[in-house]
């Protein structure tokens, strides 16, 4: 046996009807729709549509959150991959390259002894312009004259220095040929002519200093050796 369907009364004729029925069947006027009840109400209740904007928003920044670490680990570790790659496979040298020869002691001392005869030789032309510009007189009116042809003397015998250049003795002898060329400068106001005295004593102590040091470069013999 059924369950009697539930039923209700016309709103306009007051005769019991079906609680579905859209139409009265007693009076004929049509009746209004039931109301579909809403998902969620009350005043702290939020709609469908910033509910979803809301989970998209989440999983949008975890998505976000994971591709920024993964590129964050790739820019860290990319110069190590690299620098390891580098030193676990070194680039081939040229195919035209020539390596460069043996090294050779005797070929070493044969170039050492000749750099310091040279610097024995450019040492004698230094001293023979401080002696040619101490005799100088600075109150001669050759006297601008006397230090042009000293001033060309130190540079021609600065152009041999600088062949020297890198060798054991090269900083005081490059200091004795700026010291030099500037003692040349002696002549003019009385301020100049002691600044020019003070550089021709300090060119004449670069020279003893290489003096002093000649013999003991001459008898090191471990400087060719000690390579």
């Amino acid at each position: 046996m059924t369950a009697p369907e539930p039923t209700k009364r016309c709103p306009y004729c007051a005769e019991e009807i079906l609680a579905a029925a859209v139409k009265c069947k007693h009076c004929g006027s049509a009746l209004p729709r039931p109301s579909v009840p809403s998902v969620a109400t009350g005043p702290n209740s939020a709609s469908p549509v910033l509910v979803a904007l809301g989970i998209c928003a989440v999983i949008g920044t975890v998505v976000l959150g994971i591709w920024c670490g993964v590129a964050g680990e790739r820019r860290v570790a990319m110069p190590l991959s690299e620098s390891a790659f580098l030193m676990a496979n070194p680039s081939p040298p040229p195919a035209d390259a020539v390596p460069p020869p043996p090294f050779d002691p005797a070929a070493c001392k044969r170039k050492r002894a000749s750099d310091i005869a040279e610097t024995k030789a450019v040492v004698a032309e230094l001293r023979k312009i401080e002696r040619a510009a101490s005799t100088v007189d600075r109150q001669d009116s050759d006297c601008f004259e006397n230090s042009l042809r000293h001033m060309r003397a130190v540079d021609t015998v600065k152009a041999r220095a600088e062949l020297l250049q890198g060798t054991v003795l090269w900083y005081p002898l490059a200091g004795a040929v700026g010291n030099m060329r500037a003692c040349s400068l002696s002549c003019g106001a009385h301020a100049l002519k002691e600044w020019a005295g003070n550089k021709c004593k300090l060119a004449v102590g670069d020279l003893s200093e290489i003096d002093r040091r000649l013999p003991e470069e001459l008898a090191d013999n471990q400087a060719c050796e000690d390579h």
